[in-house]
């Protein structure tokens, strides 16, 4: 038996254990690059998966700051949205306030009150567009952000069991 387990030790040297050296590369990745930690995880047995996991007990902590990353630039980019919108919003309401003006003079004609008018809608149905536009920019932006958020969900959950699992259900169906 200790013949095998001189095997076993030079195996584990390779597979079932994580060097310090190894771990601490692999601690700094996950703070950096948590998706990429969570592929290189991925390609691990499930014993140094678990190993891994138990020695690095920020592993939650990182999975959440991940999400909350997700979560603060989608914010970033909802104020940043907001706040071209604000402008263009403002562009419209100062046209506008122009064009009225414009028709309170007694000494346009008619037609040119008309003309002024039809302008006027041009503004109410630009601002309109915008608003539509925007809205389904944001929600693109959202839809990013929600598979953004299961994608890093999955990560983890192929982090945690290697993925080894499913597949090994897939096959035992067969």
């Amino acid at each position: 038996m200790s013949e095998s387990t001189g095997d076993e030790a030079t195996s584990d040297d390779h597979s079932d254990e994580l060097s310090p050296r190894k771990f601490e590369s692999l601690k700094k990745l996950a703070s950096k690059n948590y998706g990429e930690f969570a592929m290189q995880v991925q390609h691990m047995s499930e014993d140094v998966q678990k190993k891994l996991i138990e020695q690095l007990p920020e592993f939650r902590q990182l999975a959440g700051s991940a999400l909350d990353s997700l979560d603060k630039s989608f914010k970033v980019f909802l104020k940043s949205a907001d706040e071209g919108d604000r402008q263009v919003h403002d562009a419209y309401r100062e046209q506008r306030a122009i064009l009225d003006q414009m028709l309170k003079e007694p000494d346009f004609s008619l037609d040119e009150k008309l003309r002024i008018n039809a302008e006027i809608a041009k503004t109410v149905a630009g601002q309109h567009r915008l608003n539509a536009e925007a809205k389904a920019a944001k929600a693109g932006a959202h839809a990013k952000t929600i598979l953004g958020g299961v994608a890093v969900i999955g990560l983890i959950a192929v982090a945690v069991t290697g993925g080894k699992f499913g597949l090994d259900q897939g096959n035992s169906d067969t």
